[in-house]
């Protein structure tokens, strides 16, 4: 439900320096901008499921990767998700084609 006091599904876990976000509904990168973290910070994304509503900053946080200044990232990004993860991001490859290519050294 839309609200100006929540975003969508996502949750930051810091275990030491290592930062794992499960999911990222719409919201998420501001979110984490408000909390201090950027997205470069982040080691490994999980996914939960494939709706809306959890995966609704996928794009845009992969997309953010591959502005001139954005080369922030300076260990490998993790995505983790259940069965079909790899078909549902092939179809977002097809939709967006080159805009979600990321190097090798960075995904």
């Amino acid at each position: 439900m839309p609200s100006l006091k929540r975003s969508s599904c996502a949750v930051l876990l810091e275990i030491g320096e290592t930062k794992l976000l499960f999911d990222s509904g719409a919201g998420t990168i501001h979110r984490l901008l408000k909390a201090g973290i950027e997205i470069f910070d982040i080691d490994v994304v999980f996914y939960s499921h494939f709706h809306p509503d959890h995966t609704g900053e996928l794009v845009p946080f992969i997309f953010a990767t591959k502005y001139p200044d954005s080369n922030k990232r300076n260990k490998l990004l993790t995505m983790v998700g259940g069965i079909g993860f790899i078909n549902f991001i092939n179809r977002l490859k097809s939709a967006y084609h080159n805009l979600l290519e990321l190097p090798e050294n960075q995904l």
